[in-house]
């Protein structure tokens, strides 16, 4: 009895250092959800910046273009890739906006699971 008494403290200290492990890992989960996140939404900033830069360009450039009549099939072709280059900036920015969702979900499991595992409170002896 008392060799399954010391097997089942030694099995209950396993249990202690891996549940210390698994909330380790949780925490150093949700760190990195949580700076993933932030640096998904200044990405998603600066290219919200770009995208309201490039509607600036585009509305310019389309003003030279009536101005220029002259040069309106050089002027079409910048309007084009303006265009093109601002449609680009436009899916950056909502892959970044998915990107930033994606991360607050996983931040938001990350704490769910933290609080889950912070439920065990392991006294000096293992046990619960």
């Amino acid at each position: 009895n008392v060799n399954i008494v010391n097997q089942a403290l030694k099995l209950s200290e396993d249990v202690v250092k891996s549940l210390q492990k698994i909330y380790a890992a949780v925490n150093d989960v949700s760190k990195y959800s949580q700076e993933i996140s932030a640096a998904t939404h200044e990405q998603a900033s600066g290219c919200d910046d770009i995208s309201m830069a490039l509607i600036k360009l585009n509305e310019i450039t389309q003003e030279v273009s009536a101005s220029a009549d002259e040069q309106a099939s050089g002027t079409q072709e910048v309007v084009k890739a303006v265009e093109k280059l601002r449609d680009m900036v436009q899916q950056n920015a909502s892959a970044a906006t998915e990107l930033a969702a994606s991360a607050e979900e996983l931040s938001r499991q990350s704490d769910t699971l933290s609080e889950a595992t912070g439920r065990f409170s392991i006294d000096s002896s293992g046990r619960k």
